[in-house]
C-alpha cells in the first residue's frame, strides 16, 4: 500500500480518484488466503442472511459474476453465494439498473464490512447509500453517477478508502458489536483499516460489480514514516467535524493530532 496515495499532501476532502484496476489481480488469493477464507466461512456459516443476499433482480448478474470470477482465479467456484463467499477473499456488491436505468444495490456477499450491513443497503441508489456520509454527495455524488454511466465492459477502476478501528478484526458488521475508538487508546491499539475497491461492469447483464478488499495495519507502524505522519496529521486536522464524527474519530481526534505531530 502506497501511504502517500492514501493520504494526499492536501487538506482532507472527497475526491473521485480512480486508477485502472485488474480484476484478476484483485481477486487473486494472497498468502493469507486460508486464514481469511476460514474467517469468512465462519461468519457465513453462523449468520448467512447477514452477509449473503441476492434479490431476484440480482440473480442473472450473480451468475455472470461467478463465471467471470472463475476465469479470473482459474479455479472451480461454487454458484452458491454462501459457499463462494468462503472461497474468495474480496467482498462483492452487485449494482443493477432499475426500470428507470438507475443503479441500485441488488445483492452480494459482504462478510468484512466497516460498520455497515448489506441488508440495510438493498434497494438503495448510490446517492442514497452515500447520503449518510456528510458532504460526500455534494462533493462527488453526481460525478460517481456519471462515471458509472460511462464505464465500459472490459474496463475496471479502483481506489482506496480508509478509516480507523479499535480492533484488527476483519468483520466489523454491526451485529459483532465492534469496540469504539476512545480517548487514551494509543496508536499501538488502533488499526488503519484500508478498503481497496474495484468497479467493473458485467457485459451481459449490464450490472456493475463493486469489489472490496480489507487490509488492517497497526497505526503506530504506519505513522513511523515521518512524511506519512505529516500527511496523516494534515488529514485529521482539516477533516470537517461531521466527517470525523461519522468515521468514529470524534473522541480520539485530539489524541491522533498529538501522536502525529
Amino acid at each position: 500500500m502506497a501511504w502517500r496515495d492514501l493520504f494526499p499532501d492536501d487538506d482532507y476532502g472527497f475526491r473521485l480518484t480512480l486508477r485502472r484496476g485488474d480484476p484478476a489481480e484483485f481477486f487473486a488469493p494472497t498468502t493469507a488466503h486460508g486464514k481469511i477464507c476460514d474467517e469468512r466461512s465462519r461468519f457465513l456459516a453462523t449468520a448467512p442472511r447477514d452477509y449473503a443476499i441476492l434479490t431476484p433482480s440480482a440473480v442473472p448478474a450473480w451468475s455472470e459474476y461467478v463465471e467471470q470470477a472463475r476465469s479470473w482465479v482459474g479455479s472451480p467456484l461454487s454458484d452458491d453465494p454462501v459457499a463462494i463467499g468462503g472461497q474468495l477473499e474480496p467482498d462483492v456488491v452487485l449494482l443493477c439498473r432499475d426500470a428507470a436505468g438507475v443503479f441500485r444495490v441488488a445483492g452480494g456477499v459482504v462478510v468484512f464490512p466497516s460498520h455497515w450491513a448489506l441488508a440495510d443497503k438493498i434497494g438503495l441508489t448510490l446517492l442514497e447509500v452515500h447520503g449518510v456520509v456528510p458532504g460526500l454527495n455534494d462533493a462527488i455524488g453526481p460525478a460517481i453517477d456519471r462515471y458509472l454511466d460511462k464505464i465500459k465492459p472490459g474496463f475496471a477502476a479502483g481506489r482506496p478508502n480508509w478509516g480507523l478501528a479499535a480492533t484488527d478484526a476483519w468483520n466489523l458488521h454491526p451485529t459483532t458489536n465492534p469496540p469504539p475508538l476512545k480517548t487514551g487508546l494509543g496508536t499501538d491499539r488502533m488499526w488503519l483499516r484500508v478498503e481497496r475497491q474495484i468497479l467493473t461492469p458485467l457485459p451481459q447483464t449490464g450490472a456493475m460489480l463493486f469489489g472490496i478488499r480489507i487490509e488492517r495495519h497497526r497505526l503506530d507502524h504506519v505513522l513511523a514514516d515521518p512524511d506519512v505522519r505529516r500527511r496523516f496529521h494534515r488529514a485529521i486536522s482539516t477533516m470537517p467535524p461531521a466527517v470525523s464524527a461519522y468515521k468514529g474519530l470524534a473522541d480520539v481526534a485530539a489524541d491522533l493530532l498529538r501522536a502525529s505531530s
